[in-house]
């Protein structure tokens, strides 16, 4: 593709900044539930138990909802991304994406504590706000942190 058609993004290519998210929003997802895990194994949970409860079913399927977590993460990742490289360059904000993600991840928490987990009925609602809060920062910083190094490569 001719760079005069590409859509340029401050530099970058949309389509860029849109993988940055994706791959930074599975990253985080997969930290996420790694910590919810190790959380679940202390607790006496086993890792089918605490992956079945983000099965969107509500059958307890593992694999159902590892997939639909990496899923879920992944678009908000997506999201992250096209919303961090827009503050970033029309702002020039100077704050670092690992911590801009964080605050990303906090605010995801409270939309799900407040509005999705109520609403929905998810057995994620028992897990303590604690532990969701500790996975939902270190979601962001990773993300925060995959999409800043990678869009400074490219830069």
């Amino acid at each position: 593709m001719r760079e005069s058609k590409s859509l340029l993004y401050r530099g970058r290519k949309l389509s860029d900044v849109i993988l940055d998210g994706l791959f930074g929003g599975l990253a985080g997802g997969v930290v996420l539930g790694v910590y919810l895990v190790l959380w679940g194994w202390m607790a006496g949970q086993s890792p089918e138990t605490v992956l079945g409860l983000f099965d969107p079913g509500q059958r307890g399927v593992a694999t159902a909802g590892a997939l639909t977590h990496l899923a879920v993460s992944a678009v908000y990742g997506i999201f992250f991304g096209l919303l961090w490289w827009t503050l970033r360059w029309s702002l020039h904000l100077a704050v670092p994406a690992s911590l801009a993600g964080i605050a990303y991840g906090l605010a995801l928490l409270s939309v799900a504590k407040a509005v999705i987990l109520p609403l929905s009925g998810t057995p994620l609602a028992e897990i303590p706000t604690l532990h969701f809060a500790l996975a939902h920062m270190m979601y962001g910083a990773v993300l925060g942190w995959v999409c800043e190094r990678t869009g400074a490569q490219a830069a």
